[in-house]
Parts: C-alpha cells; sequence; structure tokens
C-alpha cells in the first residue's frame, strides 16, 4: 500500500490553496493509497475532508501538545507519522512519499524528515530547497 502525507499551512488568504489540495487529491493520488495528515487546522483538514468525500483511506496523527516541551509536539506528531508511513508502506508492499503545501517552519521541517530518509516529496505550489548543511 501507497501512503502519501499532506502537510502544509494552518492558515490561508483565498481559497487557492483549498483548491489545490482538493484537485492534487482527485488528479494526482491513486484511490487505493493511504492519506495521512498532521490533523492541524488548514491544509491537514482539508485534506483529510476530501480525502473522507471521496471515500479514500485516511489516518489522521495529531500532535500530543500535553508534557511536550516547547512547541516539539508538532514535530514529533511529524517525525511518527514518516515513521508510521514507512512501517506500512514496507509491510504492505508500497511507498512512501510527502506532498507538502504552502506552509511554515513545520512544513519545512516535515520536508527535511523526508529528505533525509530518502523519501519521496513534492511541494505544491511553492518552492523548497535542504538547507545547504543538509545537502552535503
Amino acid at each position: 500500500m501507497n501512503v502519501v502525507i499532506i502537510c502544509g499551512g494552518r492558515r490561508f488568504k483565498d481559497d487557492g490553496t483549498r483548491l489545490a489540495v482538493q484537485a492534487y487529491i482527485r488528479d494526482h493520488i491513486d484511490p487505493s493509497t493511504l492519506i495521512m495528515t498532521g490533523g492541524a487546522d488548514g491544509t491537514d483538514t482539508i485534506a483529510d475532508q476530501e480525502a473522507r468525500d471521496l471515500g479514500r483511506q485516511r489516518a489522521i496523527i495529531p500532535a500530543n501538545w500535553v508534557g511536550t516541551p516547547g512547541r516539539s509536539g508538532g514535530y514529533k506528531r511529524n517525525e511518527l507519522m514518516l515513521t508510521l508511513a514507512q512501517a506500512i508502506a514496507n509491510q504492505l508492499d508500497g511507498r512512501v512519499r510527502v506532498a507538502a503545501f504552502p506552509g511554515d517552519v513545520g512544513t519545512r521541517r516535515m520536508l527535511e524528515l523526508a529528505w533525509r530518509a530518502h523519501v519521496e516529496y513534492r511541494t505544491v505550489g511553492w518552492t523548497w530547497t535542504p538547507p545547504r548543511q543538509l545537502a552535503a
């Protein structure tokens, strides 16, 4: 089974991102693929709603903010999502990829995790380049 982790920002200025997320799921993700999100407002919620409306398999992995020092709950959740996605894909002879819509620090960190793990990633509507120290 293939798994796509969809991530991105929590706030949008218009419906362009909403439409882009919906179109990406409809046009670029096979119906048998598991769609995984972090359950946050914005991109995650839109992706999960679209997956549900299309009858797609979905998984929501929320951040644990209770007892988590500082703002590391989101980063730890992203690590967990990637680990779970890889385990599912490995067990079911699939692959993992990350689809990242415009976002902030959490989105960039999700891309860093994917890049370090040699997981395919795609940015939609923006460009991300690994930091210089990662590329070495």
